[in-house]
Formats: structure tokens, C-alpha cells, sequence
């Protein structure tokens, strides 16, 4: 199976990608807001997986995922599943036949594509083409103005799925362990929930990520829509 690439130059920051494809089927943008840094030097992104991996424990994932296992990649990463892991154990992957790939440091990008889920290489080769043709007839189009959205002047209430209490209790915990020798490190966090009703109007995904990058850069950060949800990281 061969990976085909098609390199250009690109200066702008890697947010324009989402922006131009905000709106494809299951974007994933594994970004760096910070690419003057070593581990910052590459951002990757996808959209239109060919196939959805869903899967409640790691026997079923890995099932799911072992035909594409032996795929050999060119750069860093070129093609391949991107997704995550839930804390009660289910997954959601998009496997994605080609990569976007920023290299900041060089000012280039790579597109890449493999043209799966096809075997057959006349198939292969044409699926190629098509989706480097139309990447690169999107890059070329004109930035459009953002969508003026309403203002929220509404009230929400915020929910947290434990109480000062319980976390108090359970940073006791964390530290008895790491005492004890059992860990030496841990991440406690809990989850805040809010509820505003037809959201959408008020802002969308992309505008709030661009805003949280902003205020928070990092090497390593993510935005990721599995169809039902859009996790930013």
C-alpha cells in the first residue's frame, strides 16, 4: 500500500486548516499553538475518516483496528486513527486514509493520502488524486468572514460531579498513595458541566477553541469531532 504526498509551502498559522475545513465530516486538528518550541514543530490534521471504529473495551479495538496496523508511514504521520479513550472504557477512532501534516520550523505542508478503503489501484490512485485535488482547491479559496453571532446575556448554571468535600478527600487519598511509594504522580480533575440552550447561535466550536489556544497555547492540544460531541483540548 503505498502513501502518495504532495508537499507546498504554507506560512500561516495552522488554525487557518481548521477554519478552511471546519465544516468536513469528523475534523480532527492535533495542533501545536506554540511551534516555536521542539515539541511544537509539527501539527496534523484530517477530516472524512473511511471507517469509524466504536469499541467498549481494548480486545474490540484492537480488532477493529489490526487491518491497518502494518501501514508504513513516511513522516511522523501520514495516515492512520486518531480518536480517543473514555475513563469508562469506550472509544471512538476515525481512520483517516491521509494527513495534512504542518511543519512549522520549514514552513511547509505535506497532504498525504493512501487511498483506502480501496484495493483495487486504479481505485487507490483516483481516490488520491481527488482528495489532494480538493484540498488543494479549498486552500486556494478566499478567507471568508466569521459569522456575526449574537451576544449571551442569558444565565446558566454550572454542575460539578463532586463536591468540595469529595475532592478534598480524595486529594488525601493521592497523597497517601504517593506516600505509600503506589504512584508518584497523579492527575485529579472533575468535570463542570453548563447547559445553554440553542448554543450554537452564540458561538461555534472553532471560535471557541480559537479562543482557549489563545489563552492557554500548548505543544500538544486538540480539536476533535466524533460527530456528537467536539472535544477541545
Amino acid at each position: 500500500m503505498n502513501i502518495v504526498t504532495h508537499t507546498i509551502p504554507f506560512s500561516d498559522d495552522a488554525f487557518r486548516l481548521l477554519e478552511i475545513f471546519k465544516d468536513e465530516p469528523h475534523v480532527f486538528f492535533l495542533d501545536s499553538s506554540l511551534p516555536q518550541t521542539v515539541d511544537g514543530r509539527f501539527s496534523y490534521f484530517g477530516f472524512a475518516p473511511f471507517q469509524i471504529a466504536k469499541a467498549k473495551n481494548f480486545d474490540q479495538l484492537r480488532k477493529a483496528l489490526k487491518p491497518y496496523v502494518g501501514l508504513k508511514n513516511l513522516s511522523s504521520f501520514s495516515a492512520g486513527a486518531v480518536g480517543y479513550i473514555g475513563y469508562e472504557g469506550d472509544s471512538w477512532f476515525g481512520l483517516y486514509d491521509g494527513v495534512l501534516c504542518l511543519d512549522h520550523h520549514r514552513q511547509i505542508l505535506t497532504i498525504s493520502s493512501t487511498g483506502l478503503p480501496y484495493t483495487n489501484k486504479r481505485q487507490q490512485t483516483q481516490a488520491v488524486r481527488q482528495k489532494i485535488d480538493y484540498i488543494l482547491y479549498k486552500l486556494q479559496q478566499p478567507c471568508l468572514r466569521e459569522v456575526q453571532r449574537k451576544p449571551f446575556h442569558g444565565k446558566f448554571k454550572i454542575k460539578s460531579n463532586t463536591t468540595p468535600r469529595q475532592f478534598r478527600e480524595a486529594v488525601k487519598k493521592a497523597l497517601q498513595h504517593i506516600h505509600d511509594g503506589d504512584i508518584y504522580q497523579i492527575n485529579l480533575s472533575h468535570r463542570f458541566e453548563a447547559a445553554i440552550k440553542n448554543w450554537r447561535q452564540y458561538a461555534h466550536p472553532v471560535d471557541i477553541y480559537r479562543h482557549l489556544r489563545a489563552l492557554s497555547p500548548s505543544a500538544f492540544s486538540a480539536y476533535l469531532d466524533d460527530g456528537h460531541r467536539i472535544i477541545l483540548s
